[in-house]
């Protein structure tokens, strides 16, 4: 069986559209795309961030180049192999490759609803929004960034560490699948009439508008379908 980084240098189409939920700006030129680079401490106002069919990518402003894997590590942390299961899970190739490996330093996602701690940035952003589990437990914080006239989202997690048990905020998404905005809102028993929108912003406005339906939205944009679960509509 090939290794975990050959598989996924052999799906370049599924590393971009990682590639498009990190960098919302990219655009296509030739063989290439190009947008405003997603790393926070780049003010990137002349876009300079470019993903190359062969799925690697290049900053020409703060110099950050590799592969996927590359950028999923540097903009959420973690070991390379933590980076790589990572990516995988989002391709959808997590069954080929097989289950992760147990590891010494796993970060555990917990429900933050009684943290008083806001993650970095928070302050900051234009918009913010909870993704709850079936239970109602918020799991993970979205935050959106308006800048330049781009907007950029950030996904953060309250995690426990397995051995220390500390606590802290890190900028990840929770595992794939993932639920859809508001899951404890949706149906109790499948078949009932979902109507599923473009972000969360479009959710809330639609909701006022028709409150008799039932209104949620993919957790990263329409091309996450193969990443969210959908079992329960």
């Amino acid at each position: 069986m090939s290794s975990i980084f050959d598989q996924i240098k052999a799906h370049p189409h599924q590393a971009l559209a990682l590639y498009r939920q990190a960098c919302p700006s990219l655009k296509q030129s030739g063989e290439c795309w190009q947008g405003h680079c997603p790393f926070p401490d780049h003010e990137d106002r002349n876009p300079s961030f470019t993903v190359y069919a062969d799925g690697r990518f290049n900053c020409f402003g703060c110099q950050r180049h590799g592969s996927i894997i590359d950028l999923q590590q540097l903009l959420y942390g973690g070991t390379t192999m933590e980076a790589a299961h990572q990516v995988a899970e989002a391709m959808g190739l997590a069954q080929s490759i097989g289950s992760k490996p147990a590891n010494k330093k796993e970060w555990i996602a917990e429900p933050f609803g009684s943290v008083s701690e806001r993650p970095k940035g928070f302050d900051k952003a234009s918009g913010h929004w909870c993704y709850h589990n079936a239970a109602g437990a918020p799991m993970v914080l979205k935050l959106r960034f308006d800048e330049d006239g781009q907007k950029r989202f950030e996904p953060w997690t309250w995690c426990r560490h397995s051995q220390t048990g500390a606590h802290q905020w890190r900028k990840q998404d929770g595992p794939a699948p993932r639920d859809l905005y508001d899951r404890h809102r949706l149906p109790k028993e499948p078949g009932g009439t979902v109507v599923i929108v473009e972000g969360e912003k479009t959710v809330e406005a639609a909701r006022l508008l028709l409150p008799e339906l039932t209104i949620t939205t993919l957790p990263n944009g329409a091309s996450s379908v193969a990443q969210t679960d959908l079992t329960h509509i």
